[in-house]
């Protein structure tokens, strides 16, 4: 196919190149490459618009990312720190270094910390119900203390606090909460500055 070359003239053999140009518009409109060209112009300002259109989601989701990893982090802190309250608790009232009473107080308390740190764990959860593999063994964990404590097998009497079985029993339950826990906190504090460094990746750091 001719190329047709465009210039301003007037007169029959203009408007003859005119209809030339309209009958075999699809082989002597454009050179050779300049329909890939103009294409490929077209894709990159398509990518452009979508790629600004995306940004603000992945800022939003960045950040959402971020905050939801700490709060977790802070939940499985707290965890960790009222089971081995509680495991303090009784390796004292095991060597005389609290009375009873004192025991079955700080083990109330450190039972209802727990708790709540447990209904935060579970709510830092819900976004990632069904996409992250580390929130089944989380709901599962947080129902077995649950029925736990609907039931009353977490809490301790004074009059059965001193009977060893009671408390070493107490004490085996604990230790699995702490080792399940402290798993847990490394795999959060690993997500934690996973999302932080995302932060910087993308720019949003005003210190980028």
């Amino acid at each position: 196919a001719q190329f047709v070359r465009l210039n301003w003239t007037s007169g029959p053999q203009w408007e003859h190149r005119q209809q030339s140009n309209s009958n075999n518009s699809s082989n002597t409109s454009f050179p050779p490459g300049a329909r890939q060209f103009i294409g490929s112009q077209k894709h990159l300002r398509f990518r452009h618009f979508a790629r600004a259109g995306l940004g603000k989601k992945m800022v939003f989701f960045t950040i959402f990312a971020t905050i939801d990893s700490l709060t977790l982090l802070g939940a499985m802190t707290g965890c960790v720190g009222s089971s081995a309250w509680s495991l303090k608790c009784i390796a004292d009232l095991e060597h005389d270094l609290s009375n009873t009473s004192d025991f079955v107080s700080n083990m109330s308390l450190a039972a209802k910390i727990e708790a709540v740190f447990m209904a935060v764990n579970f709510l830092a959860c819900l976004p990632f119900v069904g996409q992250w593999w580390m929130v089944p063994p989380q709901y599962l964990w947080i129902a077995f203390k649950t029925f736990r404590l609907v039931t009353g097998a977490q809490a301790v009497s004074e009059k059965d606090a001193l009977q060893k079985e009671v408390y070493l029993k107490h004490r085996k339950v604990h230790t699995m909460s702490l080792f399940f826990y402290l798993i847990s906190w490394f795999l959060y504090f690993a997500r934690a500055m996973t999302a932080i460094m995302d932060i910087h990746v993308h720019g949003i750091s005003p210190y980028d």
